[in-house]
């Protein structure tokens, strides 16, 4: 019973992660766009 918990919250956890990563790449990646702009004008 305990186990099978855990399990699922392990999976909901690296789920978190994945999406955290992502989302941080993204804005990375949006940071680096812009100062992109910013320097070639």
């Amino acid at each position: 019973m305990g186990t099978k918990l855990n399990k699922k919250n392990e999976k909901r956890k690296n789920i978190h992660r994945i999406i955290t990563s992502f989302m941080y790449a993204k804005l990375r990646l949006g940071i680096g766009k812009t100062e992109e702009v910013l320097y070639t004008h």
